[in-house]
């Protein structure tokens, strides 16, 4: 369009008003193309078990297994769910493997109905968890959970595993066992020898808390000029992965480093 333009014509600053003309058409507002990924934010880098952990659905033969890892020593959990995937039963799973090993600062998990409901909510903020959700269609947020949840039905996969009770839970545990007990290359450690670093779980952690979950919020990895910031009340497009089309909104409130809630 510029260099048309200037074929024909000529004024002071008659690109940048050629530029301005097009991002004011409605139309090419709405039909335009879907904007280039965002560059990745590297989570911060975990000083202790149980810093951050991260959870998440998977499906393997009709049975729903529920998956956690550490993002310090990369030490898995699994429990077979079944087809009980309500908030009540997450909870009490969760709760039983913070018992064993500490409750975590950081709790990440995508946006799963069981995850953001108020039940699970009001559970995280008794327990004293910052409960983090990855944003929508961008599973790479939740990059470690989904590595975790690929390593686990690989191996179950390749063992050609039953669904029968018994089998389904030894295999299983096999399978975690034998992740743990592996040096990871991460780290050069494995998993059970990163995990016995934790401190011993204490009668009222939250006593212990404020500190370290300031200590992680404030460690920033985001490189500030790879990616715009935007503030609240900025207007943005707004790129529908239903309808394929841009919609004008407006940002509301600052989730992370490149993470907002936008109201349309």
């Amino acid at each position: 369009m510029k260099e048309v333009a200037r074929q024909h014509f000529w004024w002071p600053q008659i690109s940048k008003q050629i530029e301005e003309l097009a991002r004011s058409c409605s139309g090419c507002r709405k039909y335009g193309k879907k904007p280039s990924p965002a560059p990745l934010c590297p989570w911060p880098y975990s000083r202790r078990p149980m810093e951050r952990v991260h959870i998440d659905y998977c499906e393997y033969r009709g049975k729903m297994l529920l998956v956690m890892v550490d993002s310090f020593s990369k030490f898995f959990w699994c429990h077979v769910m079944n087809h009980d995937t309500t908030a009540s039963k997450t909870l009490a799973v969760l709760f039983g493997w913070f018992c064993c090993r500490g409750f975590p600062t950081t709790l990440v998990s995508d946006n799963g109905p069981q995850f953001t409901s108020k039940e699970f909510a009001e559970k995280m903020s008794k327990w004293g968890i910052k409960h983090l959700l990855t944003p929508p269609y961008h599973p790479a947020s939740n990059g470690l959970a989904e590595r975790a949840v690929g390593t686990i039905k690989s191996h179950l996969k390749r063992m050609d595993c039953p669904v029968i009770p018994l089998e389904l839970y030894v295999n299983l545990h096999s399978i975690l066992y034998w992740h743990n007990a592996s040096p990871q290359s991460s780290t050069d450690q494995t998993p059970f020898e990163l995990m016995a670093k934790a401190s011993v779980p204490r009668l009222f952690p939250q006593l212990q808390r404020p500190q370290k979950k300031t200590q992680e919020e404030n460690r920033s990895v985001l490189p500030k000029n790879k990616v715009k910031l935007f503030q609240p009340g900025d207007q943005v497009l707004v790129y529908s992965n239903h309808t394929k089309l841009n919609s004008p909104g407006t940002v509301k409130e600052i989730k992370s480093n490149n993470s907002y809630i936008v109201f349309s």
